[in-house]
């Protein structure tokens, strides 16, 4: 099992970047993104509780371990905080899964300028799928958490999507991975 992990800010790209990726790319990587185990979890438990965070870290698990025994290979997408151990601890489980069937992750930190980030986070399309859509919000949670600064720990391919269209972001990263795809 390879994994493609795109991480970043809420409306930095990645589940459009990762869509743009599966259609470069073709079936050979399916996608995981971060809001089907949160939308999921959500459901039925307060965001970001004891409960949710447990429910959501072990459906991702499952989900990547079978992934991982089955060889099928995936795209996933994330929100990093660099001071959440939760995080740290979330991104070295993943790493280890994804070694221990001898594949690779494939480390893509998406960033942009604040500004559009702002602006995008506004789209309709994200509070149709409950995703951050409030500017004021994300400044609440970026005064406590540092969600800006890349995994320290692995190497990555950063990508400014305020400067690269999705497409050219999804070729970018097809190149520096050397990662096939369908003509």
């Amino acid at each position: 099992m390879n994994l493609i992990f795109l991480y970043g800010l809420p409306g930095s790209g990645k589940l459009t970047i990762a869509k743009e990726l599966i259609k470069q790319i073709g079936d050979e990587y399916k996608l995981f993104h971060n809001q089907m185990t949160v939308d999921l979890v959500s459901q039925f438990f307060p965001f970001a509780t004891p409960k949710w965070s447990y429910l959501n870290g072990e459906y991702r698990r499952l989900m990547f371990e079978a992934c991982a025994e089955e060889g099928i290979n995936l795209i996933t997408t994330y929100v990093y905080a660099r001071n959440y151990d939760g995080d740290d601890k979330y991104v070295k489980n993943l790493i280890q899964l994804v070694e221990k069937s001898n594949g690779e992750i494939l480390f893509v930190h998406l960033n942009c300028d604040l500004n559009t980030i702002y602006q995008r986070i506004q789209n309709e399309d994200r509070k149709k799928h409950r995703k951050v859509s409030d500017p004021e919000k994300l400044r609440e949670t970026m005064s406590k958490w540092d969600l800006l600064s890349p995994i320290d720990y692995v190497n990555n391919l950063n990508i400014d999507t305020g400067v690269l269209h999705p497409q050219e972001s999804a070729m970018k990263i097809i190149k520096h991975f050397n990662l096939t795809h369908d003509e």
